[in-house]
Parts: C-alpha cells; structure tokens; sequence
C-alpha cells in the first residue's frame, strides 16, 4: 500500500494475546499494530473534508486491484514459486520420534479421582516410514460471490495440490461447478 492508494498511519507494535491467539499456542510472541485513536480521528476527519482525494485514491485503488490482482496473476506467481521450488534438490530428514505417554493405572476405587502425573513414564514409539505419507499441499480458500472465477482459478491450480477446501462467507450467486465435484478431495 502507498499514498496513491490510501493513507498510511503510524502504529504501535502492542503485545497481544500471550503467545497463544484464541486456543492456539503460537510460536512466539504475539503481538498487533495499534494506531492511536487521535491519529485515526485526525486522517477519518481529512478524508471527510477532501472528497475528491478519496475518489481520486479509490480510483486508483480500484485500477491497482483490476490489473494486479488477478487470478491468473496470482496462479503465474504461485506456479513460479512451485518450479522454483521443484528445482531446489531434495533433502532428506531422518523421520522424527514422537514420545508417547503410556497410559494411566487403573484407579483402585470407582469413587477415586486419581490424575496421571505430569511424569508418567513415556514409551517412544518410531513411525514405520511405510506408515509416513508423503507431504501433502492443501489449498484453501475464503470466497464470496465469486463464481465468475471460481472454476477457472481452481481449474489452474488443480494439478498442484492434493486437496481443495473453499470457504463461502456467504455467496448469493449460484453454487460453482467445482463445489459439487470431490477431485482432488
């Protein structure tokens, strides 16, 4: 984003939610840029005052979004990013141990409450690499009415990916094609 397309505001990096966001434990410190209500007062009051600014941004803004954000723009770049990818040579990892707890003793009493430790004795347990599948590239999507481009975009991007899961947010145009069929699942 730059100034011919909207404002930009300065903000604070604020800490924000402990590490974990809702139930999810992240893998470092969380955080979120804040900008200050007075600064925010001060470009909404601006933008009221300059309305032929606004337009001549929004203008702008639209144009920007039609030429370059596109779905074959984006299909070119993400089929870019795989060759690139695919060039890179092929490393090999020694497959990881997973600990697994061994299962708590049997209470002696029904009425008992009895927690398993925080140490239980931990059995470990190597996954058969003919149990391992390989990896997987799953493409997910958070659409709304979108229809038009759907079942061309997926249509693109289908060869590359093992699994397709769309989002609708709430679509009022027709159902696509590619939502009833299953490949790939």
């Amino acid at each position: 984003m730059d100034e011919t397309v909207g404002w930009r505001l300065p903000a604070d990096k604020k800490p924000y939610g402990n590490g974990r966001i809702g139930d999810l434990d992240c893998a470092g410190p969380t955080w979120a840029f804040e900008v200050s209500v007075d600064t925010l007062a001060k470009a909404m009051r601006t933008a009221y005052r300059e309305c032929s600014e606004v337009k001549k941004r929004g203008s702008a803004a639209y144009e920007r979004v039609k030429d370059k954000w596109t779905w074959n723009r984006s299909a070119e770049s993400a089929l870019t990013r795989l060759e690139a990818l695919a060039e890179l040579p092929a490393v090999r990892r020694e497959l990881p141990v997973f600990a697994v707890a061994a299962p708590a003793a049997p209470a002696h009493s029904s009425k008992s409450k009895v927690k398993p430790t925080r140490h239980a004795p931990k059995k470990e347990h190597r996954v058969r690499p003919e149990l391992r599948k390989p990896p997987t590239i799953s493409l997910c999507m958070i659409v709304k009415n979108e229809e038009r481009v759907l079942d061309d975009c997926l249509t693109s991007i289908k060869p590359w990916v093992d699994e397709i899961v769309i989002v609708d947010t709430g679509s009022t145009d027709k159902p696509s094609r590619l939502q009833k069929s299953t490949e790939p699942e």
